[in-house]
């Protein structure tokens, strides 16, 4: 009976440390995941604070980027039209001269 005796204490003893070892392990594992959950709070919060700025940096750089091209627009409309005159007179002379000589 001893034998039994000794492999009943055995086997409880495991048992008791396997429990033991297993609720060790669900406590860690419950702290890492509040640790893991209070990180990404965190993260969420800063990330709206800083969303409205880096939007409202983004507005602005996008503002000054349409009026740059707005303004390069017009130089380039009214070199055209500089062009288009140029090139105009040139052939009214030319037809001038045609008329002149004919």
């Amino acid at each position: 009976m001893s034998i039994f005796g000794d492999l009943k204490r055995v086997f409880f003893g495991a048992k008791a440390v396997t429990k033991h070892q297993a609720e060790k392990a669900g406590d860690a594992l419950s702290e890492a995941s509040d640790d893991l959950v209070d990180s990404t709070k965190d993260l969420a919060k800063d990330i709206i604070t800083k969303a409205p700025g880096v939007i409202n940096q983004g507005k602005e750089a996008l503002e000054d980027l349409a009026d740059k091209v707005w303004r390069e627009a017009d130089a380039v409309v009214d070199k055209g039209k500089d062009l288009k005159d140029q090139a105009s007179d040139a052939v009214n002379e030319k037809l001038s001269e045609l008329r002149r000589g004919a």
